[in-house]
């Protein structure tokens, strides 16, 4: 199963944080969203780990400076994560812009 989610507008830390808690992927067979769920938490939370670790910008800390912030996450899950012949192998991208 292939996914893909990204918080639909720019936003200022904490904000940001609460959008990437609300991305959910879109409904599947019971072993997609297994697979993709597992993914999805893990792509959250680097995305939300390189916000706060203002690698990538300031967050500013009061919620209304630093920088704005898009995140867009992918990813591609087999069932029990295990590769399948002609099939993309499992992959998942993390993605955190600033944005101006």
């Amino acid at each position: 199963m292939s996914w893909s989610v990204f918080t639909p507008d720019s936003c200022y830390f904490p904000d940001c944080i609460e959008d990437i808690d609300k991305l959910v992927i879109p409904a599947g067979s019971e072993q997609d969203n297994q697979e993709g769920n597992e993914q999805l938490a893990a792509a959250k939370a680097a995305a939300k780990g390189l916000i706060e670790s203002q690698a990538i910008g300031s967050t500013g800390g009061d919620g209304s400076t630093g920088v704005k912030f898009q995140t867009r996450l992918n990813g591609h899950a087999n069932p029990n994560h295990v590769p399948q012949t002609g099939f993309a192998s499992d992959t998942i991208t993390v993605s955190v812009t600033q944005v101006s």
